[in-house]
Order: C-alpha cells, then sequence, then structure tokens
C-alpha cells in the first residue's frame, strides 16, 4: 500500500479527532499508519499516565491527538509557505527569461513576459484577468445579438410572427416536460 503524504494523514486525523469529539471511539492501533513510532508510543504513555489519574481512553486519545493535529497545522503552513515561494520564485524566472528575450529581439517586452506567464499557467504580473474581459465580451456579444433578434422580430410579417410565436410555444412546452426535440 503506497504511503500516505502529509496533507492525506492531516486530514485522515483530523477525521479521527471529530470522530473523538463526536463521542465515538476507535482502537489506538488504526492510528498505526497514521502517526509516526514515536508519537504512537507517546499516545501508549498518555493512555497510561491517563488512566492512572482517572482519565478516559477516549479523553487521552482525543487530547493528544488535537496536539498531533496542531503540530502538524503549523507544519502544513509552513510547508504552504514554501510552496508559495517556490510559486513565485519561478514565475519571476518565467517572466524574466521571456522578458530578457524579448528585450533582445527588440519586442514588446512586458507583453510578451506577461504571455509567458499565462502560457505556464501563472498570474499575469500587469494584473489583467483574461476571463473577466472574455465574460464581457460575452455580454456585449449576447446584448448585441438581443438588439438583432428585436430588429428582425419587427421586420417580420403577420404570418411569419405567427409561426415564431408558435415554435416558442411548442419549444417551452417542451421545456416543461423536458423532452429534448429531435434534429
Amino acid at each position: 500500500m503506497p504511503k500516505l503524504s502529509e496533507i492525506q494523514v492531516f486530514d485522515r486525523l483530523t477525521e479521527r479527532l471529530e470522530q473523538l469529539k463526536s463521542g465515538k471511539s476507535f482502537e489506538t492501533r488504526t492510528l498505526g499508519k497514521l502517526l509516526t513510532e514515536t508519537q504512537l508510543t507517546e499516545l501508549e504513555a498518555e493512555i497510561v499516565s491517563g488512566k492512572a489519574v482517572g482519565r478516559s481512553v477516549h479523553a487521552s486519545q482525543t487530547a493528544f491527538i488535537e496536539q498531533v493535529v496542531n503540530a502538524m497545522k503549523a507544519d502544513l503552513n509552513n510547508i504552504a509557505d514554501r510552496m508559495l515561494e517556490r510559486v513565485e520564485i519561478d514565475s519571476a524566472k518565467v517572466f524574466m527569461k521571456a522578458f530578457s528575450e524579448a528585450k533582445a529581439d527588440n519586442k514588446n517586452a512586458e507583453a510578451e513576459a506577461n504571455a509567458a506567464l499565462t502560457r505556464r499557467g501563472f498570474r499575469r504580473e500587469d494584473g489583467v484577468d483574461h476571463s473577466t474581459k472574455l465574460d464581457e465580451r460575452y455580454e456585449q456579444i449576447h446584448a448585441m445579438e438581443q438588439r438583432l433578434r428585436e430588429r428582425l422580430e419587427a421586420e417580420l410579417s403577420d404570418a411569419e410572427r405567427e409561426q415564431l410565436q408558435h415554435d416558442r410555444k411548442v419549444l417551452a412546452d417542451l421545456e416543461q416536460k423536458k423532452v429534448k426535440p429531435s434534429k
């Protein structure tokens, strides 16, 4: 069986902690894949010392796993920070390489560098979000189509207008019945 990643271990320990907090209990041995040997030994010692002072196994498990989860949160935050730094460094390398190549070729260096960032999946340095621009463009196209549709409908003869209304009614009825028209 493949080894679990830190994130998977964290998720599963968090699930176990939620189970313990909701009153469900489980065997300590089920934590074997989630905790290191040292942590398992510490948990067993915690349970034994908890029994000595009259604390239940459930309370000892809950307290220990909560400590482990909190420690893992800090570790995962550090990992996330390092990954973010790595992404920033990689994006800066991509930007600078494309920028210098474009400058050497007498091209628009900033545009070329931002295009390279987009191709590599990084956020652009100029802050332009093309998905927003596309949404705006689709809205403009939709409004233009609607105006054109209205103008064409105004030019229809009475018979054509009646046929259009009939077709719309049939399509609406089909939509209500959730029947797709055949092609």
